[in-house]
């Protein structure tokens, strides 16, 4: 299934800027790295945008006592809802309106 609706304005050599940014400076407001972003690449975004771009991007923005920490999830491949298990057809699976075409033929 394709995605649907508008690109994403942030994509992959935007997300790696964006990577650097944060790495840079880890206490930059959301605001600041939209400007710095704006700066580097010409894209304007809104907060949420680059917020969702953070998150695709795997960096977890923590506020504590140490400051701000800056945290890359590694990147792998992303998982779907559905696997092989969820697809078989066991008998005690099927419906009971399930006939073959023999069976529809008997019920004529």
């Amino acid at each position: 299934m394709t995605k649907r609706g508008r690109p994403a304005k942030i994509q992959a050599a935007e997300r790696t800027i964006l990577v650097e940014i944060v790495r840079a400076d880890p206490t930059a407001t959301v605001a600041e790295i939209g400007t710095e972003l704006t700066r580097r690449t010409g894209i304007e975004t809104q907060g949420r945008t680059l917020r969702n771009a953070l998150r695709d991007a795997g960096i977890e923005r923590r506020t504590g006592v140490s400051g701000v920490r800056v945290e890359v999830a590694p990147v792998g491949r992303p998982r779907y809802g559905y696997t092989e298990a969820h697809r078989r057809q066991a008998p005690e699976q099927t419906y009971p309106s399930c006939l073959t075409h023999a069976e529809w033929g008997l019920v004529e």
